[in-house]
């Protein structure tokens, strides 16, 4: 590894500090396709995996903010969305985006979690194709993706914190990530930006 990569490459530094925009303008982009709308969900989001995923090292993390992302662009970018009069595609390239950038940081290593891949499919089965996609139906799924990215990015901003802190004190094993990540997360702290629309909040709990 060169002295550059180990003090954090600029591609690295990019993708930290712009993600938290790329998830508003993913809200921004789910605003113009009805998201907001007062809908409610069968399918339970999953609150226990993100509870469980935050005891997890920085890399498993990183692993299940990229995985999330690979299911809602698949949700999305095989709904035929045109018929209800949405331009999907800008939404699928900033999350193309997010997940392009995020290669680099994630670990080869790390395995598929099969209870996300259960719980996607039934978001898909149950919400989409049960009502053969209904403006309704993708109207839901708006509301649980803007949920899924505001939890994203707050876990994207814990891993920011954490690793600032744990780089000032004692660090466990488990706890510390490679040099690279580690200060490409510290070195930009000031440049992410926590999440700008904040009655979304209140839309989320909705979800």
């Amino acid at each position: 590894m060169s002295s550059r990569e180990q003090r954090g490459s600029p591609p690295e530094l990019s993708l930290v500090g712009s993600y938290s925009q790329r998830t508003h303008a993913c809200l921004k982009q789910l605003q113009q396709m009805g998201a907001g709308v007062d809908m409610t969900s069968d399918v339970r989001f999953p609150n226990k995996l993100y509870n469980r995923i935050k005891r997890q090292n920085v890399d498993a993390q990183l692993a299940f903010v990229q995985e999330n992302l690979r299911h809602l662009r698949h949700l999305y970018r095989h709904g035929n969305l045109s018929r209800l009069g949405w331009n999907v595609e800008p939404f699928l390239i900033t999350l193309h985006s997010q997940i392009f950038y995020l290669q680099d940081c994630v670990s080869t290593n790390q395995s598929e979690s099969s209870e996300l891949n259960r719980y996607y499919s039934r978001l898909e089965n149950s919400i989409v194709r049960r009502t053969n996609g209904s403006l309704s139906s993708w109207q839901t799924i708006n509301n649980i993706t803007v949920h899924h990215l505001y939890r994203l990015n707050s876990l994207v901003l814990s891993i920011r914190d954490a690793t600032a802190k744990g780089r000032h004190g004692n660090q466990t094993a488990p706890e510390r990530t490679t040099t690279r990540i580690g200060t490409a997360f510290k070195r930009t702290a000031k440049r992410l930006t926590r999440p700008q629309t904040h009655h979304h909040h209140r839309e989320n709990n909705r979800v």
